[in-house]
Formats: structure tokens, C-alpha cells, sequence
């Protein structure tokens, strides 16, 4: 995400000073939001990878979901 949001900085310099029109801006973004999307994404696949795995070793209580409780 570090990459998308040094282009938002540089497209925002650029038009700024006159050298980019706002599509670049615009462009640039989107294309921060695209990542911080995927972050997401990426965190929640590794969630579930996680509960799966406990759920396969016969190590996930349903406890720990209600209530905050500990089995």
C-alpha cells in the first residue's frame, strides 16, 4: 500500500503545480483504494485460513465467539 499511496502524493504535487490534470489525482485514488481494498481482502482470506485450520485440528471452540466466553 506504501507504493499506492507515494503515486497519490505524487500525482497531488504534479497537479498541484500544473504539470497532471485531476484524472491523475483521480486515478491515483482509486488506485489507493484498490489496494486498501485488497489489504482487506487479504486479511479476512487469512481469518478464515486461520479458523479453518482450527476447525480441521478439532481446536475451535465456538466459546470464544459468544459472549467473549473461553471454552
Amino acid at each position: 500500500m506504501n507504493l499506492a499511496q507515494q503515486q497519490l502524493q505524487i500525482a497531488q504535487l504534479r497537479y498541484e503545480r500544473g504539470l497532471a490534470g485531476n484524472f491523475d489525482v483521480v486515478d491515483a485514488e482509486a488506485g489507493m483504494l484498490q489496494s486498501q481494498s485488497a489489504l482487506i481482502g487479504a486479511q479476512v482470506d487469512r481469518a478464515m485460513a486461520g479458523l479453518t485450520l482450527k476447525r480441521a485440528t478439532g481446536t475451535l471452540h465456538p466459546a470464544h465467539f459468544v459472549n467473549g466466553g473461553t471454552p
